[in-house]
């Protein structure tokens, strides 16, 4: 049997792609010299060249979930978050205060696997990961993570959740979700050195959101 393939991308998808990237040209003009820029223009690929990044994009989103996240109460301290989930809480106070915060009551949850290419020897690193946040254009929203986790308890218990970002030294923090032992838990601390195994799922909301 033929193995089944979601629909091409329609008419108004590659419209759409034509009209950020006409918007992306013109907020950065300035960046292009004209005789350069009609060089690139000439080029017989260029239209396939922009594409081929594009595609390279789509794949790397490819299996991302999204979850939109509503009635967040952002007015919460960092410990509120957590014992709201209901879990047992395991956390070190002062990375709870570096946890980030958003703005909006609403929130665009992207889950999120990393293709095990980017592993090595079966790990990845807080590097790795961090890369691939920046690759997705997400970054860590534990409030929208920890509402969404309350109302889908059962969402980490076989493929552990988490998210991670980076303090004002540089150091690696995260937020995990889990089920060990029959008890539901959620463990925010720094990294320490550890790096994640294929155990995981991660989760981010949009930069700037």
């Amino acid at each position: 049997m033929a193995k089944s393939m979601s629909a091409s991308m329609s008419k108004r998808q590659a419209n759409d792609l034509g009209k950020k990237v006409a918007e992306a040209a013109l907020a950065h003009q300035a960046e292009v010299g004209q005789g350069d820029a009609q060089q690139a223009l000439e080029h017989p690929n260029v239209g396939t060249i922009v594409f081929g990044k594009f595609k390279e994009i789509a794949a790397q989103l490819a299996g991302q979930i999204i979850k939109v996240v509503r009635n967040i109460n952002r007015s919460r301290t960092p410990e509120q978050v957590l014992t709201d989930t209901g879990r047992k809480v395991y956390s070190d106070s002062a990375v709870v205060a570096t946890m980030p915060r958003g703005m909006k009551s609403t929130a665009r949850l992207h889950i999120f696997t990393v293709d095990k290419s980017e592993y090595e020897n079966d790990v990845l690193t807080c590097a790795d990961l961090a890369e691939e946040y920046k690759r997705r254009g997400l970054r860590a929203d534990v409030e929208a993570l920890a509402d969404y986790l309350k109302k889908n308890p059962a969402a980490a218990d076989e493929k552990w959740l988490a998210c991670q970002w980076v303090d004002k030294d540089g150091k690696y923090c995260c937020a995990v979700f889990d089920r060990w032992s029959g008890e539901r838990g959620v463990l925010v601390d720094r990294s320490g050195g550890d790096d994640w195994n294929d155990d995981w799922s991660f989760a981010g909301v949009p930069q700037g959101s």
